[in-house]
């Protein structure tokens, strides 16, 4: 019987169109860093003595799905009879990222707004399955319409959005049972684009114990690649590097001049820190040297 992986440890995406994506939004959230509040009775506290504060307040209790919180936080009002904190479609995304259904029915039910990203926001930040099945059943903008009008959106978000999202928990089986659900990335003939790389690129940036079935998974979906996903970051250890470029290597049907063009582009890379890195012989074998 196959080991099952423990879940992926949420990660920063380094490539610069990845760092677009909503990949762990929670962690990825400046608002971790930037608040460190916990106490809502201090804070209403804080408020009583007539200090406003700013809308972060409400959505790092959101992002933490303290529901209590929450509750208290939209009933207050300001000298003008509106409310200091007002229901908006970022605080109910705030909220999609704890994953906590109780928070996200209440919000709901307070006729909150809701966007095409909430969705996104759950599936990308390692919530069970079960979760994300409420998701896709009782969001707005839920499985049906991203099967129904997502699937032929061109700008973002669309279907492409949820696939990367998935890509990056490290879960693969999230990701094939999304795909069971109806989505999937465009996938045609058309000249390639940087959105056709992001799966594939999301896919090597992971560490390389769960990047390596998703790798394969998508690769077996001929979803599109070019040399662009062989890059490595600072995060990246010697040895996945070295186990990714081999794997890639081996599933990868690469373009003839593109490889040519390749080795001309980088040969001093290739020189200089490539045949520090690799086997020789294996460089030899691939055509790289």
């Amino acid at each position: 019987m196959t080991k099952k992986l423990k879940s992926c440890p949420p990660w920063k995406p380094v490539d610069v169109l990845l760092k677009h994506q909503r990949i762990h939004s929670k962690y990825n959230s400046d608002l971790l860093i930037n608040y460190k509040i916990n106490d809502i009775n201090l804070i209403i506290e804080t408020i009583n003595k007539g200090l406003i504060l700013s809308y972060e307040t409400i959505l790092i209790f959101a992002m933490e799905g303290n529901l209590e919180a929450v509750e208290k936080l939209v009933e207050i009002k300001l000298n003008d009879d509106t409310f200091m904190f007002p229901m908006t479609e970022k605080l109910f995304n705030y909220a999609c990222m704890s994953g906590n259904q109780k928070l996200i029915k209440f919000l709901q039910d307070k006729k909150c707004p809701e966007d095409e990203y909430a969705l996104i926001h759950i599936i990308s930040n390692n919530h069970p399955k079960e979760t994300i099945i409420w998701g896709l059943n009782n969001l707005h903008f839920g499985l049906q319409w991203y099967l129904n009008i997502g699937k032929y959106r061109t700008t973002y978000p669309n279907q492409d959005d949820i696939i990367i999202a998935a890509i990056g928990t490290g879960d693969l089986n999230v990701l094939k049972f999304l795909m069971k659900k109806g989505f999937s990335s465009v996938l045609d003939n058309k000249q390639l684009t940087n959105g056709d790389l992001l799966p594939l690129k999301c896919a090597c940036e992971l560490p390389f114990k769960y990047g390596k079935p998703i790798i394969e998974f998508l690769i077996k979906k001929k979803y599109k690649y070019n040399f662009s996903i062989l890059y490595w970051t600072n995060k990246d250890s010697e040895e996945d590097i070295v186990n990714r470029w081999k794997l890639l290597f081996e599933l990868c049907n690469f373009d003839k001049k593109e490889f040519e063009e390749f080795k001309i582009k980088h040969k001093d890379w290739i020189e200089t820190v490539v045949k520090n890195k690799f086997d020789n012989e294996w460089l030899f074998k691939i055509g790289l040297l």
